[in-house]
């Protein structure tokens, strides 16, 4: 193996991560405690966030027992904590298991009306959804619209899996098994905290030779006056007789004896 990529595996050291878990309004929403126990046994942080209907089919006691911390669901539970924003900063990953169809509907148009969706507005952690609905309902040209918008956003949507649901159904729709959507969820997380490997090196094993080519570049200013220029020793003393330094002047300077008088150039 190549020895970078050996360096940059083992600077990945798995460690505790803050995720938040949110739920939606589905009867399957009862996998939800078994998500986050499985979560928490792999050594990691979560919140939860469930929304007013999911509170219709699970309780929040119930969510906070699992959890270990208070349950939120609404904007102005904590208005002066601003905790649509606090919760999207704070998480590292943000699965959302069970999806309904009209979570996923209004995460794919931008709303922010409860603070779930609002989580998922301002977060920059990756996100993962598990849609759970009626088949009918998982096949309709909206929801398919929906989910296509969500994965062309960087969204990881789990799909559902074939089987009996609510009522007399059968069909595809079903909410995966929690240790299948737990599994998806931290490869994800695993992915994004991993640092990449270097690219391969595609001039390993060549010989280069370099040339860098010849270069030239005017000394001064006077550069472009040199062949107006020559040294002369006619001026090589001043008038009072004292010997001066010996510089370029003018061809025609220093007539006469060298007096000096046109000796200045520049």
């Amino acid at each position: 193996m190549n020895p970078q990529t050996t360096r940059a595996r083992d600077a990945y050291a798995p460690r505790a991560r803050r995720v938040v878990v949110g739920v939606s309004g589905s009867i399957a929403a009862y996998k939800a405690p078994s998500i986050i126990r499985l979560l928490r046994a792999a050594g990691h942080e979560v919140r939860t966030v469930p929304t007013a209907a999911a509170l219709r089919f699970i309780g929040a006691p119930a969510l906070a027992a699992v959890t270990g911390a208070p349950v939120q669901s609404g904007v102005f539970d904590d208005a002066a904590a601003v905790a649509h924003v606090q919760m999207g900063e704070w998480a590292e990953l943000v699965l959302v298991a069970p999806a309904s169809a009209d979570l996923l509907a209004r995460a794919a148009t931008g709303r922010a009306d409860d603070l779930l969706t609002a989580t998922l507005l301002t977060t920059t952690a990756p996100v993962v959804m598990a849609p759970a609905m009626h088949t009918q309902m998982w096949n309709h040209p909206a929801t398919r619209h929906n989910v296509d918008t969500l994965r062309r956003r960087g969204v990881t949507i789990i799909d559902p899996d074939a089987g009996p649901l609510t009522g007399t159904g059968h069909g595809a729709g079903r909410l995966p098994e929690p240790e299948q959507i737990v599994a998806r969820a931290l490869d994800v997380l695993e992915a994004a905290h991993t640092p990449a490997a270097p690219a391969p090196d595609a001039l390993a094993g060549r010989h280069l030779v370099v040339s860098a080519g010849g270069t030239r570049e005017p000394l001064d200013r006077y550069a472009t006056w040199q062949p107006l220029l020559r040294p002369t020793g006619l001026c090589d003393r001043d008038r009072r007789g004292r010997p001066r330094r010996p510089r370029h002047v003018g061809v025609g300077a220093c007539r006469a004896g060298g007096t000096g008088r046109a000796a200045r150039t520049g």
